[in-house]
């Protein structure tokens, strides 16, 4: 749990700047999960941030097709 808290703060603050707002929350939730070491819901917020990463992810891609090179 300890090694998780840390690099799900980091996300928060970087998603944050660059406005992936609902990744941000959900990575705060995820270290807040791991400094309470609860295992349940950590696996849950972790499974909401790898969702909240793929619409990102698909959502700059899309954005990256349309513009012309």
């Amino acid at each position: 749990f300890e090694r998780i808290a840390k690099p799900a703060r980091r996300i928060t603050q970087v998603a944050s700047q660059i406005g992936l707002t609902d990744v941000s929350r959900t990575a705060s939730h995820v270290a807040t999960a791991a400094q309470q070491a609860d295992g349940v819901a950590l696996s849950a917020t972790m499974a909401r941030l790898e969702r909240g990463f793929d619409v990102a992810v698909t959502e700059i891609w899309t954005f990256r097709d349309r513009c012309p090179n």
